[in-house]
């Protein structure tokens, strides 16, 4: 049977996964907000890769630097808006729009049996949402 964790990520991989194993998954969305997207962005561009790999699924919510308190993160913020718009990234959310952990719920992102990476330590949370919808189990997980 395995657990929820090896259930996901052997969906993901294509395989079957247990405890301890090393896979390669497909990630079904990813997350970064504004702290943490500017490394992720420096990051990007020192490996000289020049669009991302699905624009669909990359999520960005400005909520921790908001607004911003010095022209340096005003200035990284620029700069990350400019970033979304080139890479045509269709989930960005301003401040004001809600934080990481509510907007991914909210949004219909945290589904059962999603992979979902984020950028920022409180991510894990989001296994939490959305285990049940309509109180009953759904896909085999939760």
């Amino acid at each position: 049977m395995g657990t929820i964790s090896e259930k996901i990520f052997s969906r993901a991989s294509g395989a079957d996964v247990h405890a301890n194993d090393f896979v390669s998954a497909d990630i079904d969305y990813a997350m970064a907000h504004d702290g943490t997207s500017v490394l992720t962005v420096k990051s990007f561009r020192e490996m000289g890769v020049s669009k991302v790999w699905d624009s669909e699924k990359i999520i960005i919510p400005f909520d921790h630097l908001i607004p911003a308190s010095t022209d340096v993160a005003a200035g990284l913020q620029k700069d990350i808006r400019e970033w979304v718009k080139e890479q045509k990234i269709s989930h960005f959310y301003e401040g004001g729009e809600g934080i990481c952990h509510q907007v991914l719920p909210e949004q219909g992102f945290a589904l059962p049996g999603k992979l979902i990476v984020g950028a920022d330590s409180h991510s894990c949370t989001l296994r939490c949402f959305r285990r049940f919808r309509d109180g009953r189990r759904r896909n085999g997980y939760g």
